[in-house]
């Protein structure tokens, strides 16, 4: 947030967070779409996180998600940190590009600093921002939000075509700077193509906001544009009560998570008290 009020044209995050934390990065998300700035966040590496599951910052809605690809163009593969696997890269369900993330020069290791090679989705993520500068600068005149709907359409073999999005793990495909700046993003809308605006978005038919392929709808545009009329933001009225449905779940799925964790803990004391008295 003090980024964007500082005036930066792009935010770029390596760093995956769990619910619990879902406040400041909502807030960060509306200011960002408020000031038309990009906000790109690396996915999940390989079966990183064991059994907790982090999806922060990149499932807010409209954040441009990342995922990353080997040399081959095949999704990252790894090991957790108990040593069980391998396995792809999660993805995410509202995965944006991928870039590469595998084999990568970087200045340090295990070992301390010096050149070393390394992998993941963090590497891959400051590329797709780097990509995203690289448009802006060739063409002033273009919005960000232009230069991310060129960089959906420049992603296949063809040069321009239609957008495809190829599930959770490709998102929309290998993100390609050449082909991007070789297309006038100023012909495309000026619209952040990974935001639901709309709680009826065919992009969700079919789906429940939970499984919806591009986000889990928070922020929704109420949120963000909330000085608009209703009849200019439909959002503002029956819309927006998905989005706080969804809130609810999620306050409600985290409330059940620490309540079974409470009784766990309640559970093991008593264990631990009737083994000390035996």
């Amino acid at each position: 947030s003090q980024a964007i009020a500082d005036g930066a044209d792009i935010v770029s995050v390596s760093s995956v967070h769990g619910m619990w934390d879902a406040e400041p990065w909502l807030v960060a998300q509306i200011h960002a779409m408020r000031a038309g700035v990009p906000f790109v966040a690396g996915t999940e590496n390989p079966i990183a996180s064991g059994t907790v599951e982090y999806t922060l910052p990149y499932s807010v809605n409209g954040v441009v998600a990342v995922g990353g690809v080997d040399v081959d163009a095949n999704i990252i593969r790894g090991v957790n940190i108990f040593g069980s696997g391998p396995a792809d890269a999660p993805g995410s369900s509202n995965l944006a590009f991928v870039a590469p993330g595998d084999q990568m020069l970087v200045p340090s290791s295990n070992e301390g600093w010096g050149p070393a090679l390394g992998n993941g989705t963090s590497l891959a993520t400051p590329l797709i921002a780097g990509t995203i500068a690289l448009g802006l600068e060739k063409y002033p005149a273009a919005t960000p939000f232009q230069v991310l709907q060129a960089m959906t359409r420049t992603t296949g073999p063809d040069g321009q075509a239609e957008p495809f999005w190829d599930g959770p793990k490709y998102g929309y495909g290998i993100a390609k700077p050449a082909a991007m700046l070789e297309v006038d993003r100023t012909q495309f809308p000026d619209e952040n193509p990974f935001c639901i605006y709309y709680s009826d978005d065919p992009r969700c038919a079919g789906s429940s906001y939970e499984e919806c392929k591009w986000s889990l709808m928070l922020p929704v545009p109420s949120d963000i544009w909330y000085e608009k009329e209703p009849a200019d933001n439909p959002w503002a009225t029956a819309g927006n009560a998905g989005g706080i449905a969804i809130f609810a779940l999620l306050v409600v799925g985290v409330l059940g998570v620490l309540a079974v964790a409470i009784i766990v803990a309640i559970v093991v004391v008593r264990s631990r008290k009737r083994r000390t008295s035996e």
